[in-house]
């Protein structure tokens, strides 16, 4: 299922302080989702187009809204390190006698 994308007008991304690619909050009446941003010429400046009926952040939460906020989502929590356990272990190769 794809990922929720909000696409803009390169110019309301400017206005807005967004950049290509970058993870933003779109809400609108106590409901909000999160987007990737994604640059689009061919939008009409002023609109913004979100998915409907993705898995996760479906544009569906903020139906009826006419005016909605957009602004750079919270930072995700960074992953836990793995530890630095090798996961396979190089042993040196020794002739084997079948006898």
């Amino acid at each position: 299922s794809p990922k929720q994308t909000l696409e803009l007008h390169p110019v309301d991304a400017e206005r807005l302080g967004v950049r290509q690619g970058q993870r933003v909050e779109v809400s609108a009446n106590g409901h909000s989702l999160n987007a990737s941003v994604s640059l689009r010429e061919r939008m009409l400046e002023g609109t913004g187009f979100l998915i409907e009926g993705t898995r996760e952040d479906g544009a569906n939460r903020l139906a009826g809204a006419r005016v909605v906020s957009v602004t750079p989502a919270p930072a995700e929590p960074e992953p836990e390190p793995e530890p630095d356990t090798p996961r396979f272990e190089v042993r040196r190769r020794e002739p084997v006698s079948w006898g």
